[in-house]
């Protein structure tokens, strides 16, 4: 049966002065209204929720990742650390993104870079960025920048250089900082095997503003507090630069520079050794006579030994000499023995102290016969030397009743311990195009490298100058600033960091 209609001033009439209407409960409407609004949250959530948990991470992604990063680019935990946490603690987000948060990311880089270390300790964080906690001015990602192009990551450039070396304010900052850390956090020195020239770290660091360099570079150290190489080796560039100096026996000049700085094949110079550079001129033949038989070359102590040993040595080199006739072999050896005897009188001495002869071969040197002069052109190439004794270019310490001391060489292998040079890549006719002081230079602590202007009459910003951007000679990462020990640098600075394991279980 069809219920009867009512019209609507019927049903006004019969509400007429009931004002609580619209405020009276009716649970479908609100029912209604409460689905309508979960359904639009549900909406929302749903997508959100599979590409955080269950759906490719591509959603995300601000741009192409590159070449060397491609394995890894579906899987944004592996440099994001916050996400594969979040994963796995879903219910402390709040505190996972509170953490700092490029500094994550740098452990992150760090466990697979492990060979690779983040800048200076004295570095500054940029607080003009705004964001809360954020490193990145001293972070990986402020020069290695990823999700710009899908080949190879695109290099740093001077402009990263610039964002702190060109800025008064984060250089007079990191300056403070830097004197409150021990010089020994400052390694300037990279692990290559090569020794380097020890500089003291200057008081406000390497913190002087310029844009490029040419423009405001600092002189290098060296010339700046004109530094000495406290090598205690006797040398003289000068005098070997001079036409006097004789051809070797095979055949070279060793006046000339290319006899001693041989190249490495690395892009500089082997090792100076007395051995391939100075035994052919500086002969440390022990008796003119026999011209075979030489001191040896080491520890003073080996020397002593040699010398009280002398019948033995004349015994053995005449018998190569003589072969198998033994008589002569004495003869000649005992005629050598009383020689010196009458000259220098005992091989040794009871006490200990030096005998005229180790006092002749350490200090004052004996000379062969032909003659003092050991450059006489009359003279054979094995002749030419005078054994001028060991103090002639060691530095000897007398001790008494014992073997002398010898100083050690420490010849450093290279001078610029905080930038690199390609001696190969220059290509120079001439080593004085550059190394214009090695003419006069008479003192083996002279240290004949160029200076920083005469780098920038090539290397400079004009029409045509050649390459001089911060990466042709510096390295952004310090070297010696082992992975390994970020954690217990940042703990000492008041920081706290995840260490490798610990992120790589987070994951």
């Amino acid at each position: 049966m069809a219920l009867p209609k009512r019209t609507q001033k019927q049903v006004a009439e019969r509400l007429k002065g009931n004002l609580d209407y619209f405020e009276s409960p009716a649970g479908i409407r609100t029912l209604r209204g409460w689905l309508y609004f979960f359904g639009i949250v549900l909406a929302i959530a749903l997508p959100f929720g599979w590409h955080m948990f269950m759906a490719s991470e591509e959603v995300f992604n601000p741009g192409p990742i590159s070449r060397a990063h491609a394995p890894i680019a579906h899987d944004c935990g592996t440099c994001h650390p916050q996400l594969a946490q979040i994963r796995k603690q879903s219910n402390q987000v709040r505190e996972i993104y509170n953490e700092p948060y490029w500094q994550r990311i740098d452990q992150a880089c760090q466990t697979c870079h492990q060979g690779f270390a983040l800048h200076f300790p004295n570095t500054i964080p940029d607080d003009t960025t705004g964001h809360k906690g954020a490193f990145e001015t001293n972070s990986c990602t402020s020069c290695h920048r990823e999700h710009l192009t899908a080949e190879k990551m695109v290099a740093s450039t001077d402009s990263n250089c610039a964002a702190c070396h060109n800025r008064t304010d984060l250089m007079a900052a990191s300056a403070e900082k830097g004197r409150k850390i021990p010089a020994s956090r400052f390694p300037t020195r990279p692990n290559d095997g090569l020794k380097y020239f020890k500089k003291d770290r200057p008081l406000n660091g390497y913190t002087q503003v310029f844009p490029k360099f040419d423009q405001g570079h600092p002189i290098f150290q060296i010339h700046e507090q004109n530094l000495k190489d406290p090598n205690p080796i006797r040398f003289n560039h000068w005098r070997h630069s001079q036409a006097d100096i004789p051809v070797t026996s095979k055949g070279e000049r060793a006046n000339d520079c290319n006899f001693c700085h041989k190249p490495d094949g690395r892009g500089n110079f082997q090792r100076i050794s007395f051995e391939k550079h100075c035994a052919d001129c500086h002969a440390i033949k022990f008796d003119p006579n026999t011209p075979g038989l030489e001191i040896p070359h080491g520890r003073p102590e080996q020397v002593r030994e040699f010398l009280r040993a002398l019948d033995v040595k004349y015994i053995e080199y005449f018998r190569k000499l003589e072969g198998n006739n033994e008589q002569r072999v004495r003869e000649r050896a005992g005629t050598a023995i009383q020689g010196l005897i009458q000259t220098y009188g005992q091989q040794s001495s009871a006490d200990g102290s030096l005998t005229k002869l180790e006092r002749q071969v350490f200090f004052n040197g004996i000379a062969p016969s032909g003659g003092n002069n050991p450059f006489n052109r009359n003279l054979n190439i094995t002749e030419r030397a005078q054994f001028t004794g060991c103090a002639y270019c060691h530095t000897m310490t007398e001790q008494r009743n014992s073997t002398p001391m010898v100083a050690a060489t420490n010849m450093a292998d290279r001078f610029l311990s905080n930038g690199e040079f390609n001696h190969a890549k220059h290509g120079m006719q001439s080593c004085s195009q550059c190394h214009n002081t090695i003419a006069n230079s008479r003192e083996t602590s002279d240290i004949n490298i160029p200076t920083q202007q005469s780098c920038t009459e090539c290397h400079n910003s004009g029409p045509r100058g050649v390459k001089n951007d911060c990466q042709s000679c510096h390295h952004y990462h310090a070297p010696g600033y082992k992975t390994v020990n970020a954690p217990k640098i940042a703990e000492a600075e008041g920081q706290t960091l995840p260490t490798t394991r610990e992120m790589m279980l987070a994951r």
